[in-house]
């Protein structure tokens, strides 16, 4: 008998959630939309002072931005229009905090391609003295068209490396287990001499081209299946960032998502179980048992 629910029996991520989303490219259009809403409303509200999130419809391939790169040369800042856009809006100060680990930190310029669109984007901007200021960190919640092996992965590339050439901070939410990361330095799940902990379904990417380009570090919090998506730091004008719990924007996207709730049974295993890293299979079907248990 099909079991289904309303509330994410998941401690994270719902594994046959993203394994549904990602088995028909209309369910993860219709999420990737509702959740992009849903994460703009969350960083509204938690925003520290200064600053404020509006969302953007496309990208915009700046060609040269690839020659900057190789010859150092400074050009007028490029300002790509991603999921997400946080601007600064007053001068502000942020507590500290204890931040979290990453499970990987990396030069930025291994994360860069040196040589269409991505819709529904969120940008971070400051505002000063009333007035719409610089933009300072794009967000964007990866697409499989986003990633390899789709043609446009190197598209995407060309366009976040045109992001960090401008000086924008860039976050890249990855729930696609599916394929590969976009940073290809990672290990993926389908080469299987990779430890568990060294491999990730989902994955947080902050990278920050400061104090300079060649200085900069692409930080990566990578989590399993059934573990809490984590805290992470967003970064706002450098050096300054403040904690903001995805997760928590996920879960709300997941409970109002009617038509997950008909199509997920719980009684059988996610889409394209093998996909996932045996650890993360037994992690699935511990909470499988643990749902038809109760």
């Amino acid at each position: 008998m099909a079991v289904r629910l309303t509330k994410n029996p998941y401690n994270g991520i719902n594994a046959h959630h993203l394994s549904l989303l990602q088995s028909e490219s209309s369910l993860w259009e219709s999420f990737h939309g509702i959740h992009i809403t849903h994460l703009w409303e969350a960083l509204r509200q938690h925003l520290p002072a200064g600053y404020l999130v509006r969302s953007e419809n496309s990208i915009q391939l700046v060609p040269s931005s690839l020659d900057q790169l190789e010859t150092g040369k400074k050009t007028k800042p490029i300002h790509t229009r991603p999921d997400l856009l946080i601007l600064q809006v007053a001068a502000t100060s942020t507590p500290e905090a204890l931040m979290p680990e990453p499970t990987a930190t990396l030069a930025l310029e291994d994360t860069l391609l040196a040589p269409e669109e991505i819709p529904n984007a969120l940008l971070i901007y400051e505002v000063k003295e009333g007035r719409l200021g610089k933009a300072v960190t794009r967000i964007e919640l990866l697409s499989p068209t986003n990633k390899p092996p789709h043609p446009n992965h190197r598209k995407y590339l060309e366009k976040r490396t045109a992001t960090l050439l401008s000086g924008l901070s860039l976050i890249e939410l990855d729930y696609l287990h599916q394929t590969p990361s976009v940073l290809t330095v990672l290990p993926t799940l389908d080469q299987p001499a990779y430890p568990a902990d060294n491999t990730y379904p989902y994955s947080i990417t902050i990278t920050i081209p400061y104090p300079t380009l060649q200085e900069g570090k692409s930080y990566v919090y990578g989590f399993h299946v059934d573990e809490p998506v984590p805290l992470v730091p967003v970064p706002l004008t450098y050096p300054e960032s403040f904690l903001f719990d995805f997760g928590a924007v996920y879960q709300h996207t997941f409970e109002l998502d009617d038509y997950a709730h008909l199509l997920i049974d719980y009684s059988q295993p996610p889409e394209n179980f093998s996909s996932y890293h045996p650890t993360d299979q037994a992690h699935i079907q511990q909470c499988m048992n643990l749902v038809q248990a109760s």
